[in-house]
């Protein structure tokens, strides 16, 4: 079994669920495809083609995802949001996540590429250059074009264009997951507040990332995709319900609540 990094972002992401990110690889195939490139290494995608395939995404996203105690966390995607806050025992109030947006994805750009595997401690890796075929794991820097705030925790606020970071595991090709990201059209994030890098991360380990229909029905793509993988992953009980990203904003607006973990 690989070992990949924690997704130690922030103070939220030390819930069960998130911290339970295990170093499960999925298996995929590479997809052929082109990108444009800036001089500055950022890819800009100009729309969707033949291997833009935003199911891919959602199959790579979802390889790495944590197997889910539900004792331990959201059991609904409301229960997400900025407004519900986790607490175990006596510690401090914590967050799944610290943000939601609707937009678009629309560039991307190389970050770093580690390897995983082998004598070290599974919270550090070996960096390696991009285009190593011994990277384990691939950091996507994603553009995503803010179309509307949908709920945010006290004190965050969010730009018209956020960094996102998409961690892609081998032997998923980064680059079509990228497109696929890109293809993907409107799209809803829940996402865990920057650390010292900068970058916004899809929170729940990187499974609440939703795309939005024209009636405003949100498609949980990785959520799905994850059970596949493996039917025992814990399903979020209104990820299949035709959840519209009008419930999650009336939701986000209630009275701010905490719910206690343990003893």
């Amino acid at each position: 079994m690989r070992r990949r990094p924690m997704l130690l972002v922030t103070a939220a992401a030390t819930l069960a669920v998130v911290a339970a990110v295990g170093a499960c690889a999925g298996t995929g195939v590479g997809e052929p495809g082109s990108t444009t490139s800036s001089g500055d290494g950022t890819h800009a995608e100009p729309g969707p083609t033949a291997a833009a395939d935003p199911a891919y995404a959602d199959r790579a996203l979802a390889a790495p995802y944590p197997l889910l105690d539900t004792a331990f966390g959201p059991g609904t995607i409301t229960e997400a949001l900025p407004s519900t806050s986790w607490r175990f025992g006596t510690g401090r109030a914590m967050r799944v996540s610290d943000l939601v947006v609707t937009g678009r994805f629309t560039a991307w750009r190389h970050g770093t590429a580690s390897i995983w595997s082998g004598p070290r401690d599974a919270s550090t890796g070996a960096p390696v250059t991009w285009d190593d075929a011994r990277a384990e794991t691939r950091v996507l820097l994603m553009t995503f074009d803010v179309d509307t705030v949908v709920a945010a925790a006290p004190g965050v606020t969010s730009d018209t264009a956020l960094r996102v970071a998409i961690t892609v595991d081998a032997p998923y090709d980064a680059a079509a997951v990228a497109r696929g990201l890109v293809a993907g059209g409107e799209t809803v994030l829940l996402l865990a507040a920057p650390g010292d890098d900068g970058l916004w991360r899809v929170a729940f380990g990187g499974g609440l990332l939703g795309r939005v229909a024209d009636d405003g029905v949100v498609t949980w793509g990785v959520l799905d995709a994850a059970a596949r993988i493996d039917a025992s992953r814990q399903a979020l009980a209104d990820s299949a319900a035709g959840v519209r990203v009008s419930d999650l904003a009336a939701a986000a607006e209630r009275a701010p609540r905490t719910i206690a973990l343990g003893g």
